[in-house]
């Protein structure tokens, strides 16, 4: 009977991701300081199961059964990928419409704090005002409807074209920020951190498809071994058979 080739032993997969990517670590995504904000937890509770899911694969690549021929180790590894992206996709889908639902909630309350509603009757009173100061007058009596929490005056000065109200665009896109410290500083911090977490969610979503292509590497390479090695028996076998 002719000689079977075996894949020997150190053709197996070996690690890829000693270290899960920085980009997946949970602690991307602040939430204790936010009062345990829900939609921000969920989405590091996120990051905490790719980064679980992206070393437990790596693992699997690294310790092979010792029964396992080569291309049975890359069917499981395969499968656990197939498995992880499919799992990640829905955690990670419900965790980013937590995230842009949260958004939605705390600017609609920022807004209401604000009170950032036009009057349109005193429009003409309000520029024309404005317009007759100079560039000091102008900033000094800013300051002092934002002190005053005057939302409807400052809301009418924001939507005035900037040749009337004689603001430069720097002065005008910074009175709603200023006034929304103002007015709801907890309110703001938390927008802001639901936003930096956004960015980092959708930046980690990119790093944890590249790992999962990561972790497939090589994969392929084994079935092609296998193949090669059933055709050699085969071949073996009708010769002996013959």
């Amino acid at each position: 009977m002719a000689n079977v080739t075996i894949i020997p032993s150190e053709s197996f997969l070996q690690s890829v991701l000693p270290q899960s990517p920085e980009q997946l670590h949970p602690a991307q995504i602040n939430y204790a300081d936010f009062n345990d904000n829900a939609a921000l937890k969920s989405a590091s509770d996120a990051l905490g199961f790719a980064s679980e899911g992206v070393a437990s694969i790596d693992r699997l690549r690294a310790n092979s059964h010792p029964e396992d021929r080569p291309a049975t180790q890359a069917r499981k590894v395969r499968e656990a990928v197939s498995g992880f992206d499919n799992a990640r996709a829905a955690r990670w889908d419900g965790a980013r419409a937590a995230l842009k639902a949260e958004l939605t909630r705390v600017e609609s309350e920022l807004e209401k704090a604000a009170n950032l509603k036009p009057i349109e009757s005193r429009f003409n009173s309000i520029v024309g005002t404005l317009q007759g100061m100079n560039h000091g007058q102008r900033a000094q009596t800013i300051d002092q409807l934002i002190e005053a929490g005057d939302g409807p005056s400052l809301a009418t000065i924001i939507e005035a074209p900037l040749f009337l109200t004689g603001l430069v665009a720097e002065q005008r896109d910074n009175i709603k920020l200023r006034l929304f410290t103002k007015v709801d500083p907890a309110g703001l911090a938390l927008r802001d951190q639901l936003v930096k977490a956004t960015a980092k969610f959708e930046t980690a979503s990119i790093v944890a498809i590249h790992a999962s292509a990561k972790l497939l590497e090589g994969t392929d390479a084994f079935d092609k071994k296998a193949r090669e090695v059933d055709e050699m028996a085969n071949k073996a076998r009708t010769g002996f058979a013959a």
